[in-house]
């Protein structure tokens, strides 16, 4: 076998879940098994009893980042030398797990595109970041230090990255795939390919931490908590971010913020960049009313 699918499950999930069996039965490439990490969700031999392929449960307990940490450990007992992981309440095309292995010839990580759904699986949006990055589009860990497109829902890799003994833990990241992720980077001095040639249905639902949505108040709050956290545990780690932790705490959070991105396209967590160049424009163009 040369790759298997990864999943994390858990209660609430199950309303998603025929639009992700789907999607994984109807894959163009057939030889791959479904390792499913199961936390809490009940009746999960049933809800997947649709699943035309291999596949092995794991029972976890824990928070999700020692679920995910952990997990990886049980990654390094599958035989195959590539991992695609999805996200349970999203689905892919059926060109996903062909376009990445192509990918996975030439490098040690393969991000896709995301089209943006909704809860009834429209389509809100066709490849949603392919318009700003292109196709082919090489990126190393300096691309992702203030921002991500790397994701457990979006991404596949070879298994050898996933099990390095130097990957550290922590309870503090709220976005942990891209925590994990930049360690990867970082340690293995890697490069890494967007590809637009497969998406992934990403949907945008209450409970999605990394929806992509307007910036008001309450989200401002919630991506700067996000960020904050993320440089506070890779700068525990060594890893230097005492530039974008300045930045971060020179954001003035006004409560009447709203701030509309459509028609923009922007990364996961890169809100706060965008109101940083914001705010560095008014502030000069203030110093110019005043000489």
């Amino acid at each position: 076998m040369n790759i298997s699918i990864v999943l994390y499950v858990y209660s609430g999930i199950e309303k998603y879940l025929d639009d992700l069996i789907l999607s994984i039965n109807n894959q163009t490439y057939k030889k791959f098994e479904v390792i499913i990490f199961n936390d809490n969700l009940e009746n999960v031999n049933v809800l997947f009893k649709k699943l035309l392929f291999n596949s092995t449960i794991i029972e976890v307990n824990g928070s999700p980042n020692e679920i995910r940490f952990n997990s990886l450990s049980h990654i390094n007992t599958i035989g195959a030398k590539n991992i695609i992981f999805q996200d349970a309440d999203d689905y892919m095309a059926e060109n996903r797990i062909e376009e990445n292995l192509k990918a996975l010839r030439n490098y040690d990580l393969v991000v896709n595109d995301l089209s943006l759904v909704n809860e009834q699986s429209q389509i809100i949006k066709n490849t949603y970041w392919t318009k700003r990055l292109g196709n082919n589009f090489e990126f190393s860990e300096e691309f992702l230090r203030d921002k991500n497109i790397v994701g457990l829902g979006n991404t596949s890799i070879k298994k050898s990255l996933l099990i390095d003994a130097r990957l550290s833990f922590s309870s503090l990241p709220l976005a942990f795939d891209w925590f994990l992720f930049y360690q990867i980077f970082r340690l293995n001095n890697l490069k890494a390919l967007f590809i637009t040639s497969t998406t992934t249905y990403y949907r945008q639902h209450q409970d999605n931490i990394a929806g992509i949505k307007n910036l008001d108040f309450p989200r401002l709050k919630h991506v700067l908590n996000v960020k904050n956290a993320h440089y506070t545990a890779l700068s525990n780690l060594g890893f230097n971010f005492k530039k974008e932790m300045y930045q971060l705490n020179e954001i003035t959070v006004d409560k009447e913020l709203n701030f509309n991105f459509e028609g923009c396209i922007i990364f996961w967590w890169e809100e706060t960049n965008i109101l940083i160049n914001y705010n560095l424009i008014n502030r000069n163009e203030k110093n110019k009313i005043r000489k």
